[in-house]
């Protein structure tokens, strides 16, 4: 039996629905990932919550901007062993990421694999909540920051200040930053001790992209005299060039300091030498909402 003329037209016009194929679903899923992973890195203007604006140690208390996350990539590295080739670089990474979330608080966490916070305890946990007041007296900026460290199992606080200065005419650089930090642990680096950290932190402004960074503390604890023989903590120091990479929303911090991690606790006592540096990528999450 013939179709009919009518009916072998209809079949020409309406084309036949090809099934999808895993290729083709794996194609659009890249596609997808590539737009999103575009609208979350392409340039926007730079804030003030890049290394230009604080030191190794000292956070400077900063708390994002609205629909933009942070992730910062710190990484130090230092020499054990003997002489020549016996002699081994070992490498320290903390990863940092974090969101604000209305009320203009920061919301985030970080990770390091080899910390030294607690004795033979590689991986460290923190999360952490932080809140800067919208306005303060003057140019004076201060945050408070609550955290809890998995490694020492300890409820960790933070009171920072940053306070501004312009340079006089004559003098090299633009401006001049004082940080501020005093820290508390409930379980200083895993001793059963309670734990304060006090520091301080200048940053000189070379320019609007390059500064340079210094910051020095000291971690008070009875704890410290329950540490493993072998096992010292020293005072704290850090120096750095810090740097916004032009054209990007990117900085870049190069540095040398006797910490291991960028954590509260981390950031608080002091070891053997180390260098290395500090990379941030914000994270414009709001345009994907657009």
């Amino acid at each position: 039996m013939k179709a009919s003329p009518r009916l072998r037209e209809a079949s020409r016009s309406e084309p036949r629905a090809m099934p999808r194929t895993v290729p083709g679903i794996a194609r659009e899923v890249v596609g997808w990932a590539l737009a999103a992973t575009v609208l979350l890195l392409a340039p926007l203007p730079v804030t003030s919550q890049d290394v230009v604006s604080r030191t190794p140690n000292l956070s400077g208390g900063w708390v994002g901007t609205p629909g933009t996350g942070r992730f910062n990539f710190n990484h130090r590295f230092w020499l054990v062993g003997g002489e020549g080739n016996e002699r081994k670089v070992v490498n320290s990474p903390t990863l940092l990421l974090g969101f604000q979330i209305p009320g203009g608080l920061l919301v985030g966490g970080q990770y390091a694999s080899n910390s030294l916070v607690v004795q033979n305890t590689f991986n460290e946990w923190e999360g952490f909540v932080r809140w800067a007041p919208p306005s303060m007296p003057g140019p004076v900026g201060m945050a408070l920051t609550a955290g809890y460290n998995s490694a020492a199992k300890s409820l960790d606080g933070e009171v920072s200040l940053r306070l501004p200065f312009d340079l006089p005419e004559g003098l090299p650089g633009d401006s001049i930053q004082v940080l501020g930090a005093v820290r508390g642990f409930s379980d200083a680096l895993g001793t059963g001790e309670r734990g304060w950290f006090g520091g301080v932190g200048l940053i000189i402004h070379l320019s609007a992209s390059v500064a340079l960074a210094l910051d020095g503390g000291r971690l008070e604890s009875d704890g410290l005299d329950l540490l493993p023989q072998g096992v010292e903590v020293q005072d704290v120091w850090g120096a750095g060039i810090q740097l916004r990479i032009p054209t990007t929303p990117h900085s870049l911090s190069i540095n040398a300091t006797n910490t291991r991690t960028g954590t509260l606790q981390g950031a608080s006592a002091g070891r053997r030498t180390a260098w290395g540096f500090e990379f941030t990528v914000p994270l414009y999450y709001s345009r994907l909402f657009r």
